[in-house]
């Protein structure tokens, strides 16, 4: 297999921007969610849930969609059901203006956003990606990420500051409105621009796996055996990949959870601390955020430099700082809370997990191999989606544990990230690029 092959560009570009649309479609309704929720009745814990539920949803669909022949190795008909299930879930989220019904909404936007498992497996599917191109692809891949991210939140804060107040035109609903316009557009691309995978080029991938299983059952059986690993050697072979699997799939479950929180904590933290409305509160996630993105742009340049293991303990060890800060600043007097601090805290958080999680799905490939690769994007994307789930709800929880105790628990769960980053260091190592 070429180690070094590259997807289609304009196929690629395709692929990116549903990663793009994905986080900007999931970041739009962050600054107006809870204002929202409570206009037609509710909480601001179930403003947590609106958001949380669309990956709860793929959270549960992921894996029977990626069994079906249809999904098994093309990329086609997973854009297709993407493209139609956020446009109708924008729709009706933001057409009925009864709070169950937005909850409904959301949940069709999350059959739609299983498309980000996809979107995984294909920059790490062997027949499209070599093994060296992997992290440049996923480095791509997930700076499309913070591109969606960014935006998100200031194009929502910016369409609930025009003056629009009918039923069906809103503060409110207006960003639904617009994602569901640009979807539309999109939609449109794929049919023009998206090449998917052959038939030839998959069935050559199966024999090309199929023959490195017959070359290690030689090397293994035949008739120069080769003698069985020691014991301990042994254990390592068999542990290690094991331990990295869980290592990889709960430090993706804690980078999503750390953005999610801290997303949908800032606008309720930032009104009682600075009195900002949706508008402010989203041009605070998104302008910050906006300069975390020209560094992690430049991880596909560099991935042929530093080891995965290297940026990914400098993401999570970054974050978790930003996370120490947090807390020691929201205890005892908390006039030492200003605007300059909590904007250092978001802009370090915000680098450092987003530099991690381009990371832990190459890194998780290259131990698994290529027949696992599927696996790997399962694992990672699964984690994904919970970690967002639980920390969309967390995030708004400062009502109920208050806002040290929401920063404890984001505290908690990155600090056993880290400690399992260098424990299981020696074992994270894998192929540059």
């Amino acid at each position: 297999m070429d180690e070094l092959r590259f997807p289609p560009l304009m196929s690629l570009c395709i692929i990116l921007s549903a990663n793009f649309l994905f986080n900007l479609s999931f970041f739009i309704i962050v600054p107006t969610a809870t204002s929202y929720t409570k206009h037609l009745g509710g909480e601001s814990l179930f403003s947590g849930l609106t958001v949380g539920v669309v990956t709860l949803v793929s959270f549960i669909l992921v894996i029977p969609l990626s069994k079906l022949p249809k999904f098994k190795r093309k990329y086609s008909p997973t854009l297709d059901l993407s493209s139609a299930c956020l446009i109708l879930g924008h729709i009706i989220a933001d057409r009925t203006g009864v709070l169950y019904l937005v909850l409904l909404g959301r949940m069709i936007n999350g059959i739609g956003l299983t498309g980000c498992f996809f979107l995984k497996r294909y920059c790490t599917d062997p027949c499209i990606v070599g093994v060296r191109r992997r992290t440049t692809c996923t480095s791509l891949l997930i700076l499309a990420q913070p591109l969606g991210m960014v935006p998100g939140p200031i194009v929502g804060g910016f369409l609930a500051r025009i003056p629009m107040k009918t039923a069906l035109f809103n503060k409110n609903t207006l960003p639904g409105w617009f994602m569901a316009v640009v979807w539309s557009i999109y939609w449109l691309l794929t049919k023009v621009l998206f090449k998917d995978v052959t038939d030839t080029a998959d069935q050559t991938l199966d024999m090309t796996l199929n023959a490195n299983a017959l070359r290690e059952k030689q090397a293994r059986y035949g008739l120069k055996r080769q003698k069985p690993l020691a014991g301990k050697n042994c254990n390592r072979a068999v542990v290690s990949p094991l331990f990295v699997s869980c290592l990889m799939s709960y430090t993706a479950f804690v980078i999503f959870f750390e953005l999610g929180s801290w997303e949908t904590s800032i606008p309720i933290y930032s009104w009682k601390k600075f009195g900002y409305d949706a508008f402010e509160a989203g041009n605070f996630i998104g302008l910050i955020g906006l300069g975390t993105v020209f560094l992690v742009a430049t991880m596909p340049a560099l991935a042929h430099k530093i080891q995965d293991r290297l940026w990914l303990a400098a993401g999570c060890f970054l974050g978790l700082a930003g996370i120490v800060a947090n807390y020691i600043l929201l205890g005892g007097n908390s006039g030492h809370m200003n605007f300059p601090s909590y904007a250092a805290q978001w802009f370090v958080v915000c680098l450092g997990f987003n530099t991690a999680s381009s990371i832990t799905l190459s890194l998780l490939s290259k131990n698994l191999g290529n027949k696992s690769s599927d696996r790997a994007a399962i694992a990672v994307q699964l984690s994904n989606y919970s970690g967002r789930l639980l920390g969309a709800i967390w995030g708004t929880a400062a009502d109920m544990v208050g806002d040290r105790g929401v920063a404890l628990g984001q505290l908690l769960v990155a600090t056993v990230a880290m400690v399992g980053i260098i424990a299981m260091w020696r074992f994270l190592r894998a192929q540059r690029g």
